[in-house]
């Protein structure tokens, strides 16, 4: 007889792809972070989700973002495997700014900026 089901597999840790407008110098400063740190920029996803994991730890971390600002000019798309926590955090936090700011646009991209500069802030 035939084995019909196999036996359930582990199921996959959640990861999201995002894509992220950021400067052009935002980017050069993770690069250099990186390096001074060690870390190859193969690791930049990961640095970037632990940041967003610490920016949800921060007690008001929605001042900080209402204050994240992008200005016009030389931007670039950068995409980013954020991490399931990293992926919990965002969406808490998303949902939590667009109840207290609902005529705010682009959250997603203003809550990782804002986590990428604070990480660069503590660097």
């Amino acid at each position: 007889m035939a084995k019909l089901f196999l036996p359930p597999k582990d199921t996959p840790p959640l990861k999201k792809r995002v894509s992220v407008r950021m400067p052009q110098g935002m980017l050069d400063d993770i690069r250099s972070t990186l390096l001074r740190q060690g870390l190859s920029s193969r690791l930049q996803s990961q640095w970037v989700s632990e940041a967003m994991v610490r920016l949800h730890g921060i007690p008001g971390y929605w001042n900080a973002i209402a204050e994240e600002w992008l200005d016009p000019g030389a931007n670039i798309v950068k995409q980013i495997t954020l991490n399931e926590k990293a992926v919990n955090a965002l969406n808490a936090m998303s949902d939590q700014l667009k109840q207290q700011y609902p005529a705010a646009n682009d959250v997603n991209s203003k809550i990782i900026r804002t986590a990428i500069h604070q990480a660069l802030i503590y660097a």
